[in-house]
């Protein structure tokens, strides 16, 4: 059997590449979600079983049929302007209702989620289990509570559903433990992955500061002063310091995250042990990377506290970045608690 799927954008782009290999296509099984298989009846008169719609639930049950080993191909003409976001945490609730679910819930931190298609959030349902449910964007409310002092552009406000209808086959259990995809990326814990993400923004500012300070410091001569910035000692020690704990902090983190990525091709599972070292090494890059910043800022003088100055934006961004939770502070004491040989709650590393 060949599944069919395209999004709205690209169900032309998929009726014609079905009409010129019409004659293959009429010699097979094949099996469509709704919306494109009544289009492919009515254009091409072709024989084509229909699941439901998409957005409720379609793609989902084709890919169930995948895993089963029903369906030996798949062509699916992606729009690939859609765009998927949302919050893990499971701040709504969930309950059964047929064959859907009915969810209420308001999420914090939706960066990017006014620019997606769909919308995910976690919830905890009726029954006690956890999910992660789709929302079309049309069924989600934007909250402007991103008001922040630093890093504006991610337009991380919250976001909140009330009554949506979701059907029961649109959502993910992430505590099943099953991996539908056998890849190495999935084979990453989630929270692994979004440390090292957050991680990564925050080396990024410091990169970035690191970059301002030396161009503004080879013209630059503080007031009263008749040598550069680059040519006083101090911002040179200063600045040499810096460069150093970026690029240790930079290289232990991709030191751990390429240690853990060999094992996945290998075959092995990501334990515990290789988790907190990626996590320990996120939080130390987070770290360093607003120490870098901070240093570089003090480097520039008044220069810096102006808008107009890159180095006063990644000073508000990093120490914006320091704050999620993902590389907080407070994750060194549970990371000392496990070198120490004591118990630690590793669900969330």
């Amino acid at each position: 059997m060949i599944a069919l799927i395209a999004h709205d954008n690209k169900k032309d782009d998929l009726t014609y590449f079905v009409r010129k290999h019409l004659y293959f296509f009429q010699g097979e099984a094949t099996v469509a979600t709704r919306g494109t298989g009544e289009r492919l009846r009515a254009e091409l008169d072709l024989d084509v079983e229909l699941v439901t719609h998409g957005p409720d639930g379609g793609d989902i049950l084709i890919g169930a049929r995948i895993v089963r080993g029903e369906v030996r191909a798949l062509i699916f003409f992606r729009d690939p302007l859609t765009v998927t976001g949302g919050v893990f945490a499971p701040n709504g609730r969930a309950t059964g209702d047929g064959d859907h679910w009915s969810v209420d819930g308001r999420w914090q931190w939706g960066s990017g989620t006014q620019h997606c298609q769909w919308i995910v959030g976690g919830v905890m349902a009726d029954d006690g289990t956890q999910h992660v449910m789709f929302f079309p964007a049309a069924d989600v409310t934007f909250h402007d509570t991103w008001h922040t002092h630093g890093l504006r552009g991610t337009g991380s406000l919250d976001f909140s559903v009330d009554g949506a209808r979701v059907p029961k086959g649109r959502s993910v259990v992430p505590a099943s433990g099953a991996r539908y995809v056998d890849s190495p990326l999935a084979a990453f814990p989630n929270f692994t992955l979004l440390a090292i993400g957050v991680a990564a923004v925050a080396l990024g500012i410091g990169r970035r500061a690191i970059d301002e300070i030396v161009a503004l410091g080879v013209d630059k001569r503080p007031q009263f002063s008749q040598r550069t910035i680059a040519q006083m000692g101090t911002n040179q020690s200063d600045l040499a310091r810096a460069e150093g704990r970026l690029s240790a902090a930079r290289a232990y983190l991709f030191d751990e995250v390429g240690r853990a990525w060999q094992a996945v091709l290998a075959g092995d599972h990501v334990d515990v042990a290789a988790r907190a070292r990626m996590r320990l090494a996120g939080a130390h890059a987070a770290e360093s990377a607003a120490a870098v910043v901070d240093a570089c800022y003090t480097m520039a003088g008044g220069t810096a506290v102006y808008e107009s100055s890159a180095l006063q934006r990644c000073l508000r961004d990093v120490h914006v970045a320091t704050q999620h939770i993902m590389v907080a502070p407070r994750l060194y004491e549970t990371m000392g608690k496990h070198l120490f040989g004591l118990p630690i709650e590793s669900s969330m590393i």
